[in-house]
């Protein structure tokens, strides 16, 4: 038996079509309000067809801000004709930690070629796999890349941005899908931003303007939010440090937008965050070993400027960081001590979201390492690839070790990523089915 004017339970972030092709929807249109039929509410919908005639639907991509107690209504005939709705979220679908560890580009080889740039390198956590590589998914990748910040939303991930071998910068954000691990659609610009020039998605030049991403970003399942680090080119070809923070939605394509500004200019903090608040740690301050100890907060959903959140253990550069919702983990990266070069650690450092104050110690890497990648799954915190030298960059290696977020200590042995060593790759978590 048919149940008329029924109230319905709809999750966000998916998408809904309604069929209306039935005789009985002539004269009928069918829309969603907010305010009980005061205005309609439009974001999202997309009407086609005609109501009682073949084809006729309505499709709703519902958004992450869609208030929870809606209604559907004729809007010809009010809401009288409608009922309520109320809008869930799907945990499936806006989670931002997942199983599946990936690393989008980065640096294969320290050869001139640099290769490595149009790829994904994922593997399993929780059972700890060995990596595997798929080719040619970012068809518009110039050149090698890497520092690209990223986002996650259930399998749906974004990569923002980046820097090529040279001194390029790539103003593109792709998505893909880490499930099917097929190729990457453009998902929006970043050229928009800062006052960056004209120039079409995917282009490089040396443009003086324009931004490296630098890594430093975080995603709460709705919002990436990103540092963007770096002009290459400013004060004669030296370049400078920048304090802006940009975001863009991971569920709708669109271009970044400003965030606001971290308490001083720096270039590839760590970032971890939680479901409300994201923190940016230490990060380089100048060429060529200059480090920052400064920890900053932010709201994720509320722009504005970055506010003092306490101090990191070191002055330090080119770390790397995950986190479970609660624990932001610091791994690695380098320090400088006086005029002694710069100095890869093995140091793991520990903050508590929710909580300001200064970093904490957790435990050790079983090697120092810098320039690498690290994911979680929301138990443990996997460190993988980099380099470790006192005097330069020195070798790749591919060695993955990981630490239990609920027990300090540490680094255990992970596995080894055979071919797959990488320096500054983009890197984040998502769903595997």
């Amino acid at each position: 038996m048919a149940i008329i004017r029924p109230k319905l339970k709809l999750f966000r972030g998916k998408t809904y079509t309604l069929d209306l092709s039935d005789s009985s929807n002539s004269g009928h249109p069918f829309r969603f309000t907010a305010d009980s039929g005061v205005s309609e509410y439009t974001h999202g919908v997309t009407a086609n067809g005609t109501p009682g005639t073949a084809g006729a639907t309505v499709a709703w991509n519902i958004p992450d801000s869609a208030p929870n107690n809606m209604m559907y209504y004729c809007t010809a005939h009010g809401i009288g004709m409608g009922q309520k709705i109320v809008l869930i979220n799907d945990p499936a679908a806006v989670n931002y930690i997942g199983s599946r560890g990936w690393s989008t580009g980065g640096i294969t080889s320290q050869s001139a070629t640099r290769v490595g740039s149009n790829n994904i390198v994922y593997f399993s956590i929780p059972t700890q796999s060995e990596a595997t590589r798929v080719e040619n998914i970012f068809s518009d990748y110039g050149g090698s890349l890497g520092l690209q910040a990223t986002g996650t939303r259930g399998a749906d991930c974004l990569v923002i941005g980046g820097n090529s071998s040279g001194n390029d910068a790539f103003q593109g954000i792709n998505k893909f899908n880490c499930v099917t691990l097929g190729a990457a659609t453009s998902h929006g610009t970043l050229t928009a931003w800062l006052g960056l020039n004209s120039d079409p998605v995917g282009s490089y030049n040396n443009d003086t303007n324009q931004n490296w991403m630098n890594r430093g970003s975080m995603s709460d399942g709705d919002r990436c939010v990103f540092q963007a680090g770096y002009y290459h080119g400013g004060n004669n070809g030296v370049g400078t440090f920048h304090v802006d923070v940009g975001y863009v939605s991971i569920q709708n394509s669109g271009n970044a937008n400003n965030h606001g500004d971290l308490t001083h200019a720096r270039r590839g903090p760590v970032a971890a965050n939680d479901d409300t608040r994201g923190l940016f740690i230490s990060g380089n301050t100048g060429p060529p070993i200059s480090g920052s100890n400064t920890i900053d907060y932010i709201t994720i959903q509320t722009p504005g400027d970055a506010t003092d959140f306490g101090d990191y253990t070191y002055n330090q550069r080119m770390a790397a960081g995950s986190h479970n919702k609660t624990i932001a983990l610091t791994t690695g990266g380098g320090y400088s001590s006086g005029t002694v070069n710069t100095l890869y650690m093995s140091y793991v450092g520990q903050n508590i979201i929710q909580t300001l104050g200064n970093a904490t110690s957790f435990g050790s890497l079983n090697t120092g390492r810098a320039r690498h990648g690290t994911v979680s799954d929301g138990t443990y915190a996997v460190s993988f690839s980099g380099f470790n030298s006192v005097t330069g960059p020195g070798d790749l290696f591919g060695y993955y070790e990981y630490q239990t977020f609920d027990t300090p200590g540490n680094g255990v042995d992970f596995s080894s990523s055979g071919p797959f060593q990488i320096l500054d790759p983009g890197c984040g978590s998502g769903a595997a089915a």
